[in-house]
This record gives structure tokens, C-alpha cells and sequence, in this order.
């Protein structure tokens, strides 16, 4: 992925939910739609959303986000209408949002597939215990 030289730049990660974290920005009201793994694998695509469980970011991104007011960089949002929640975006999209405003694009390199880690543990030994989704 860093032979790339592209400011941002994921594979082809998996949600918790088991999902292709990878997305197509739609607007209002909905703002994401995923994308589906068929079309990605093995492939180099432009997307405009993706967990970032597997992804690079240029240090230049984050100063350029900051230069522009779009920080908090990762913040999880909740937006409600009347008593109900209306929309809720995760700290990876709200980033994502937050590069397309600052005019960033991401490159997924559809041969890089990731797992998502469900949980890990650091044991009295030192040795790390983990378990990822299958």
C-alpha cells in the first residue's frame, strides 16, 4: 500500500456485521451505500467511504483537515429528528465525509482483503490472544 504515494489508500476490509466496509456517497438522507465485494475484488477502485481497519493515511491528510477546521478527525454522531434517531454515522465515515469536503479521494486495492479483529488480549506471558471474524 505505501508504494502507492496516494494520501489515503485501505483494502478491502470486513465490518463486524461481516460486510465490505467500502462505500458510494449517495447524499441525503442516506449518505453512504455499500459496495459489494464482486465488484472490488482484485480491482483498484476510488470509493468515498471505508472502515479504516486496513488503510493508510498520509500525516499530510491530518494536517490538512486540521488547517480546514474538520476536527474532531474521528468523531461518532448521532443525528436525531424530533425524539427519534434519524441517522447515525460512525467515526470512520464521519472521516470520510471530512476528506471529501477537503477534496481527498481513497484508493482501495481490491487484492488487500482484512479482517476485522473481534477482540485481543495481552497475557501475563507477553504473548497477545486474539480472535478475528471469519
Amino acid at each position: 500500500m505505501l508504494n502507492w504515494n496516494y494520501p489515503v489508500v485501505s483494502g478491502l476490509y470486513f465490518s463486524k456485521k461481516g460486510n465490505v466496509a467500502a462505500y458510494k456517497y449517495v447524499g441525503e438522507p442516506k449518505l453512504f451505500e455499500p459496495l459489494n465485494f464482486e465488484d472490488l475484488f482484485n480491482k483498484i477502485s476510488f470509493v468515498d467511504g471505508i472502515g479504516l481497519g486496513c488503510a493508510l493515511i498520509n500525516m499530510k491528510v491530518f494536517d490538512i483537515l486540521e488547517k480546514k477546521g474538520l476536527i474532531p478527525w474521528f468523531e461518532y454522531r448521532i443525528e436525531w429528528e424530533k425524539s427519534n434517531v434519524k441517522r447515525e454515522v460512525s467515526e470512520d465515515l464521519d472521516f470520510c465525509l471530512k476528506l471529501k469536503e477537503a477534496g481527498f479521494g481513497i484508493m482501495l486495492l481490491g487484492q488487500i482483503v482484512c479482517k476485522h479483529e473481534l477482540n485481543s488480549f495481552l497475557l501475563p506471558d507477553g504473548k497477545i490472544e486474539y480472535s478475528i471474524l471469519s
